[in-house]
């Protein structure tokens, strides 16, 4: 299985509803929260938060929703979701304020790619389309649903945080491995191995 493959399907599981893999994502995504608490003690917010995302990062979301959306008024629209749902989950996460331009866009991606979505419309997640049909002709079914947070499982805690950053919220394998305070080479090595035991479990692959 490769990371492109993975982001696809991460994807195409949001539309389809997986609702145990979504318990699975909340749990790992919990445990992280509260290691990294314990590592770094807590970590103060500004008090203009609100307004110091919006005159920060207005002009590029604006234009990214401008680019993806054509009606004006639903792209206006998404832009406001787009910062509400960023503003609770920074507050939800005080020490990831520093990454806050690469989750403000995640959750752009998100809005445009829900939006395109419901419009019946295609989604490409990383920007290749190739890749998100290859996903989809060899992951879209139904088992798959069942498998998915079991392959999750199989994994070992550093692998799980490495598919979550890369593969669920769309960091770099770079941007992963500073996050996660380990080189370049390890976080290579171990988005291997994960990749390997995630297709061996929904591939069944020996």
């Amino acid at each position: 299985m490769t990371e492109q493959e993975l982001r696809s399907l991460f994807d195409f599981q949001r539309f389809a509803g997986n609702a145990a893999l979504a318990r699975k994502i909340s749990g790992m995504e919990e445990r992280r929260r509260k290691s990294r608490s314990k590592r770094r003690g807590p970590v103060p917010l500004p008090q203009d938060l609100e307004e110091q995302l919006y005159l920060q990062y207005h002009g590029k979301v604006s234009g990214y929703m401008k680019s993806s959306v054509a009606n004006p008024r639903d792209a206006e629209d998404l832009l406001t979701l787009v910062f509400l749902r960023a503003i609770e989950f920074l507050k939800g996460h005080p020490d990831e304020m520093k990454n806050a331009a690469f989750h403000i866009y995640v959750f752009a991606r998100g809005a445009v790619r829900d939006y395109l979505g419901r419009k019946g419309r295609p989604f490409a997640p990383g920007g290749s389309a190739q890749g998100a049909g290859l996903a989809e002709k060899r992951l879209l079914r139904e088992e798959t649903l069942e498998l998915l947070p079991r392959a999750m499982d199989s994994l070992e805690e550093q692998e799980g945080d490495l598919v979550l950053l890369c593969c669920w919220h769309g960091y770099s394998l770079q941007m992963a491995a500073e996050l996660l305070n380990i080189s370049g080479k390890s976080a290579k090595a171990l988005q291997e191995s994960a990749l390997r035991k995630i297709g061996q479990v929904l591939f069944q692959q020996k």
